[in-house]
């Protein structure tokens, strides 16, 4: 005799079909939560890098204000809402507002001192022209002195004013160049002479036939160079 089943052939089928319905939703879970995972440390990962991204801006005095701001707004695309994240990019902003501040502050500063410094340079070229003009004209008044006290007989004068001109120079032997033609870097010059002996040649002779042509000044304010040119 043949025993009879439990379970009738249907319910069987049933609770097989249950089982592995079963299953796939467990297997289908268990994958689910595994993507969930990652994606959570993935994310952690971001906020990680991010941090360290940020904190490492808060430091950086090497690279220059447009390439740090670039790399803020790298981080900042990522949105990230990590209340640390959020507050290091609040901080980093401030940074560079501050930096940006200092660097205008600078420049700002740096046009004023050049500013200054072309003003300064104005005014000591309009004190030195004024000096070799005042240099100039008095030298010229001593030549005609010299030979005015010459021509007089006054050989006590001309002698006077010989060592009054030489107070102009830097030394007695101060090169005297005279011109007799050319212009600019092409010129002729006479035998070279010194001071002292151009001023005692004015006295000799009791003619000053020559005009000047250009002076040289050491830092002192003496002749270096003194450049006549005949009349």
């Amino acid at each position: 005799m043949v025993k009879k089943s439990l379970f009738p052939r249907q319910t069987l089928f049933f609770l097989i079909g249950l089982f592995c319905l079963n299953l796939l939703f467990v297997g289908t879970g268990c994958e689910a939560s595994k993507q969930e995972a990652e994606r959570k440390r993935q994310e952690a990962l971001k906020i990680e890098q991010a941090k360290n991204r940020l904190k490492a801006l808060l430091t950086d005095n090497t690279r220059t204000i447009e390439e740090k701001e670039r790399d803020l707004e790298e981080i900042k695309k990522l949105n990230l809402t990590d209340p640390e994240v959020v507050n290091l990019i609040r901080q980093v902003e401030e940074k560079l507002r501050k930096e940006k501040e200092e660097r205008e502050r600078q420049k700002a500063a740096a046009e004023e001192e050049r500013k200054r410094k072309e003003e300064e340079e104005r005014k000591r070229q309009e004190a030195l022209n004024q000096t070799n003009l005042d240099v100039k004209t008095r030298i010229s008044i001593i030549f005609d002195e010299i030979v005015a006290a010459s021509v007089a007989k006054n050989l006590t004068l001309a002698n006077q004013k010989i060592n009054e001109g030489l107070t102009f120079f830097a030394a007695e032997n101060t090169p005297v160049l005279i011109i007799i033609a050319g212009q600019g870097n092409d010129k002729d010059y006479d035998e070279p002479t010194t001071a002292r002996k151009y001023l005692e040649y004015l006295k000799d002779k009791k003619a000053n036939k020559n005009i000047i042509e250009n002076i040289v000044f050491d830092n002192a304010g003496k002749i270096t160079e003194l450049e006549l040119r005949k009349k």
